[in-house]
């Protein structure tokens, strides 16, 4: 029995991504079939939906295994495969085609995903990914899964730049501001040089100022001195 989710294809819209994406919020796949179903129902299926990555196997609703749109039409390619599996049901090609499935859970990691999916060996490691989402199973496209894990690079070489430019920003404005703050001292520097030469010349200036001003008069008062000294009696006579 063919099963359907909110009445078309489960395929779950993308959301914005960040560093803490895990799976469940990316793209999935709910597309299930029995595997009593003749094989000639996954075909219509696969016919119909062309980017379906593959089907869950189920049994009374409870999950048996996967079969690819890979291995289905690389089987169904051979010759009298379409005779022998189209009535016959699902049960008999999966036993053909079963293989190591890569189950993980949906709390993962877009990045841990990656390295795990590109870990298998090269005859499965293009095939999709079943996503455990609580009791139920999901299938995810490794397409969808590397295009997560490019999309993250990007958006992490983007805060590498945009950190690396903010860095260069600080240091030039921590560069300005010491600039300005050695002006500042030098400045300071200066003025207080000014005000100690121009302290200097006054002390300086005061006495000079002070002899310039009274010269006039003590040499009128030598003269005087000069003058009348002969009148004076001399002590020592």
């Amino acid at each position: 029995m063919l099963t359907k989710r909110d009445g078309s294809w489960a395929l779950l819209e993308q959301r914005n991504l960040s560093s803490e994406t895990t799976l469940r919020e990316l793209p999935l796949w709910r597309s299930q079939i029995d595997l009593n179903c003749p094989g000639n129902k996954a075909f219509e299926i696969f016919q119909q939906h062309p980017l379906l990555p593959g089907i869950l196997l189920t049994e009374q609703q409870e999950y048996k295994g996967i079969i690819s749109r890979r291995q289905f039409f690389e089987r169904m390619s051979r010759p009298f495969a379409l005779e022998i599996f189209s009535k016959r049901p699902l049960q008999v090609l999966h036993e053909f085609v079963a293989g190591d499935v890569l189950v993980l859970p949906q709390d993962m990691l877009v990045v841990d995903a990656v390295k795990q999916a590109l870990g298998r060996s090269l005859a499965i490691v293009y095939e999709p990914i079943v996503v455990e989402t609580g009791t139920t199973h999901a299938l995810l496209d490794l397409y969808q899964l590397l295009l997560a894990h490019a999309d993250l690079y990007s958006l992490a070489t983007t805060a590498l730049q945009d950190t690396e430019i903010k860095a260069i920003e600080q240091e030039n404005k921590l560069k300005n501001v010491l600039n300005n703050q050695t002006r500042l001292i030098q400045t300071e520097k200066m003025s207080s040089l000014g005000q100690l030469v121009a302290g200097i010349a006054h002390e300086i200036n005061n006495p000079i100022n002070f002899i310039s001003g009274n010269i006039v008069y003590a040499n009128d008062y030598v003269n005087h001195l000069t003058r009348t000294r002969p009148a004076l009696p001399n002590p020592l006579s």
